[in-house]
C-alpha cells in the first residue's frame, strides 16, 4: 500500500506542476476537471485531457513540462 501511496503521490506532483505551467490557458471548467481528476487518482483521464489540451491549443510546454507528461506516461505504462 506504502508503494501505491507513493506513485500516487508522484503522479500527482507531475500532473499538478502540468496543470500549473498551462494555467494561464485554462478556462474554469478545464481546471476543475483537471483538479477533480487528478484528486480522485484519476491520473490517465487527466494525462490524456491535459495533453488534449496542450496540443489543441498548441501549448508551449518548457522541457521540464515535456520531463513530467513522460515521465508519468512510464509510470502509468508500468503499472499496467
Amino acid at each position: 500500500m506504502n508503494k501505491n501511496r507513493a506513485v500516487w503521490e508522484e503522479l500527482r506532483s507531475l500532473l499538478i506542476g502540468v496543470v500549473k505551467e498551462i494555467d494561464a490557458t485554462l478556462d474554469t471548467k478545464n481546471r476543475e476537471l483537471l483538479t477533480d481528476f487528478i484528486e480522485n487518482r484519476e491520473f490517465e483521464v487527466a494525462l490524456d485531457w491535459v495533453s488534449s489540451i496542450i496540443e489543441e491549443r498548441q501549448v508551449a510546454l518548457s522541457s521540464e513540462g515535456q520531463h513530467s507528461i513522460a515521465h508519468a506516461r512510464r509510470i502509468m505504462q508500468k503499472a499496467d
